[in-house]
């Protein structure tokens, strides 16, 4: 294997934990832990019940980064199928988030948490200024 795509493998094996910590670190203060968390383990549910080889990961606060089992998940999957699996995962708390707290304030949230990353369209992907 050549040593830049050995590099990227190993960079998409962190990478649902690190969007686990990146979310937890200012949503969690936020909406506090026990939020986060409860809202987290639901999002990882229904990402599993969708896709379930996703079962094998779950969410616990007390540990860093806090997903367990998404390191050996990353570890014996294409990086396509790591990705859609954590796209999933973010999608269903984002689903969330808009569910119980409005789709402004999640909005503002998930974007404080990822700043520049997230492009400057509403979450339904709406014109701004459109209804």
């Amino acid at each position: 294997m050549r040593p830049r795509r050995a590099a990227a493998q190993r960079s998409w094996r962190r990478l649902p934990e690190r969007t686990c910590v990146r979310l937890r670190g200012r949503l969690g203060v936020l909406i506090g832990q026990r939020g986060f968390t409860a809202l987290f383990d639901r999002a990882l549910f229904l990402a599993a019940a969708e896709r379930p080889s996703l079962r094998e990961i779950r969410y616990d606060a007390r540990e860093e980064p806090g997903l367990i089992g998404a390191r050996a998940f990353a570890r014996t999957r294409e990086p396509e199928e790591t990705e859609d699996g954590l796209v999933t995962i973010v999608a269903h708390f984002i689903g969330l988030l808009v569910a119980f707290l409005g789709e402004e304030l999640a909005e503002h949230l998930v974007r404080d948490a990822w700043r520049e990353s997230i492009p400057r369209a509403p979450l339904d992907g709406a014109e701004a200024g459109h209804d």
